[in-house]
């Protein structure tokens, strides 16, 4: 049996976040926004920062979702399980059953019909509606959306779910992107193409779910963003 992961820190929402903010005080922890890059990416500023409240709390807000940590310590226990996960052997986050991205874009009608009896949802919630997308987060939650992460089963129908919703939001269509793995493997992403040309990616997603994050904020803020 697969060990849980452990939880880390707990989602407040960007607003309460600037809250605790102004009321707390604070300010940047450039120490551990420099531990976030070197582990994980480098951060879309003014998007994405990491907080020292003055209580020794920390919060780290992206994209419009935000999640409080106890301590320094506990956001870099974060950072210190996704830094050993990069390093276990690595397989497409949607498994082995798709040859490549074209075979997954063909099986998104299927995997769309599966998501409903996988997140334990009435099917009437899911009506590819961006505001449908918090019905996601809640069940992420209740599942823990780490172990979606580790569930090519669960993970797959995700993704063929918010990448409908984009794809309705912007009139757009699915594409393949080359895409790498965290440890530099050549892998492939599905997109979404708006009308307007931009691009989206789907795997977004996955720092929400390891997170414990907003799907939906996320979504939200990126089919608002006007492209440049």
């Amino acid at each position: 049996m697969r060990k849980p992961r452990r939880l880390f820190g707990k989602a407040i929402g960007a607003r309460s976040a600037r809250k605790l903010m102004r009321e707390i005080g604070g300010g940047p922890d450039l120490e551990l926004a420099a531990e976030y890059e070197r582990i994980v990416a480098p951060l879309a500023r003014p998007d994405q920062e990491v907080v020292r409240l003055n209580d020794c709390r920390v919060v780290w807000i992206s994209y419009g979702s935000a999640n409080i940590y106890a301590s320094a310590d506990e956001y870099r226990a974060l950072l210190a399980s996704v830094e050993e996960n990069s390093r276990s052997k690595w397989q497409h986050p949607l498994g082995t059953e798709f040859s490549d991205g074209q075979a997954f874009i063909k099986a998104v009608p299927q995997l769309v019909q599966q998501l409903p009896a996988k997140l334990r949802l009435k099917g009437s919630c899911l009506n590819r509606s961006v505001e449908s997308l918090d019905h996601i987060d809640r069940a992420a939650t209740r599942f823990s959306g780490p172990e979606c992460l580790d569930d090519p089963a669960i993970l797959a129908p995700i993704v063929a779910y918010v990448g409908e919703v984009m794809r309705e939001a912007t009139a757009g269509r699915w594409e393949v992107r080359p895409w790498q793995g965290p440890g530099g493997e050549d892998s492939w992403q599905p997109i979404i193409v708006g009308a307007n040309g931009q691009e989206y990616p789907t795997f977004v997603i996955f720092k929400e779910l390891l997170e414990s994050g907003s799907i939906a904020a996320r979504v939200s803020y990126d089919i608002a963003r006007v492209p440049s």
